[in-house]
C-alpha cells in the first residue's frame, strides 16, 4: 500500500472514529427533564373573526410589498406600478395612482407624502391625495420600502 492510500485510509478512520465518539456521548446520558418540552396549554376560541371588507389593489406580490398603516389609512403598492390609499374603517379607496414603471419595494407614508421606489431605483412621491409631487434617482439599488417622515423620504 502506497503512503497516500495509509494517509488516506488514516484520515478516514480519525473521521469516523470522532464522529462515532461524539454520537456515543449521548447514548448513555438519561435526559434532563430542563431541556424538555412543556406540555402545550389548551385555549378556547374567544373572538370570532370575519373579513370586513377586501379591496384589490394591483397585480402582483411579492417581499417588500407590505402595506402600511398610517393613522386610519393603509396603504399599498404592487410590482405592476399601483399604489392605493384605502379608508381602514370602511375600505373605501380614497386614491389610487400609478408610478406607471414596475416597483422593486412597497411603500412608505407618513400621511402626506406617499413614496415607492421603481426597478430603476427612482424614488417617486405622491401627495396626500395621490398626485405625483416630484421623482429622484437613488444612488444604488432599493430593495426595500422607503422611509417617509415629516414629508421626508
Amino acid at each position: 500500500m502506497s503512503t497516500s492510500n495509509v494517509s488516506r485510509v488514516y484520515k478516514w478512520s480519525i473521521a469516523a472514529l470522532s464522529s462515532l465518539a461524539l454520537a456515543g456521548c449521548s447514548m448513555f446520558s438519561d435526559p434532563d427533564p430542563r431541556t424538555m418540552p412543556a406540555p402545550l396549554t389548551e385555549y378556547s376560541a374567544s373572538a370570532s373573526v370575519r373579513v370586513a371588507w377586501s379591496v384589490p389593489v394591483g397585480k402582483g406580490s411579492g417581499q417588500g410589498f407590505a402595506p402600511v398603516i398610517h393613522e386610519s389609512y393603509i396603504y399599498a403598492a404592487t410590482p405592476d406600478g399601483n399604489v392605493t390609499k384605502i379608508n381602514a374603517s370602511n375600505g373605501r379607496v380614497s386614491w389610487k395612482s400609478n408610478a406607471n414603471t414596475r416597483l422593486s419595494a412597497g411603500v412608505g407614508s407618513d400621511g402626506n407624502t406617499t413614496a415607492v421606489v421603481s426597478n430603476d431605483g427612482t424614488v417617486i412621491a405622491f401627495d396626500s391625495s395621490g398626485q405625483e409631487k416630484w421623482r429622484a434617482r437613488a444612488s444604488s439599488e432599493v430593495s426595500i420600502p422607503p422611509l417617509v417622515g415629516e414629508g421626508q423620504v
